[in-house]
């Protein structure tokens, strides 16, 4: 099996797992929402850039080169979240927000796919 057969098979399974970033953006909403009195300001900026980081990964994966954008994204947020000393609920709800937004972009890039299979 050629290499982008494997990621086409990974995308078509898992439609480019932009439902994993589409779950990953409403629990970052959640956090906002929800956890933000727990006073943790350090931990979800450091978190966003974690997540940023997996997701450089996925262009690996998936063949998407979205990702990439997504991952340096969610890594600048963290980055600028802890620069400017921003509220734990500011880092949540954009991280949340940018999940969200580029998962429907996910799910438009490999639309395609799942259509051409059928």
């Amino acid at each position: 099996m050629k290499f982008e057969d494997a990621q086409n098979d990974m995308n078509f399974s898992y439609f480019g797992s932009g439902t994993g970033a589409l779950i990953s953006g409403f629990v970052g909403l959640f956090l906002a929402f929800h956890v933000a009195k727990l006073q943790v300001e350090w931990f979800y900026p450091i978190m966003l850039m974690i997540i940023g980081v997996r997701y450089l990964v996925f262009n690996t994966l998936y063949g998407i080169k979205t990702y990439w954008v997504l991952g340096g994204l969610l890594m600048l947020t963290g980055m600028l979240c802890i620069l400017l000393g921003a509220n734990f609920i500011i880092g949540a709800f954009v991280g949340g927000v940018t999940e969200i937004v580029f998962s429907l972009i996910i799910f438009m890039q490999t639309k395609n796919l799942v259509l051409k299979s059928e």
